[in-house]
């Protein structure tokens, strides 16, 4: 994996980590829709590029960059719907597994000097 590559998924992080930042402090001002929508958005993003990361980074088979992808987009998913109701919790999971899954296929078929322009793509 290049240089700019790593940089750009560490980019990324930060952004995810500085808006989630935000959505603490402000989960007072957020209605629970607006709540269940956030934790499900930020559950994909994070599954859905968790999912790549796994995928590109292991190339021993679909089953292990699905299994990290998906257990990256849980997590996520889960941490963001927690200001908020117990559905934008389950929402928040749920988006963020199925985020994984598709990562996962996307990382396995992407060649490793494709990840630069997928990720300027996606982000």
């Amino acid at each position: 994996m290049s240089v700019i590559a790593i940089a750009e998924i560490i980019l990324v992080l930060i952004m995810i980590v500085w808006v989630l930042k935000i959505i603490f402090t402000n989960k007072s001002k957020l209605s629970p829709h607006t709540g269940m929508m956030t934790a499900m958005s930020f559950g994909m993003i994070i599954g859905l590029l968790g999912g790549v990361i796994a995928g590109v980074l292991t190339s021993q088979g679909l089953l292990l960059a699905t299994m990290i992808g998906v257990l990256i987009g849980l997590v996520g998913g889960f941490i963001t719907g927690l200001p908020f109701t117990i559905m934008a919790v389950l929402d928040g999971s749920l988006s963020g597994m199925m985020g994984g899954m598709m990562g996962a296929m996307l990382g396995e078929m992407i060649l490793s000097n494709q990840v630069p322009i997928l990720l300027n793509y996606m982000f």
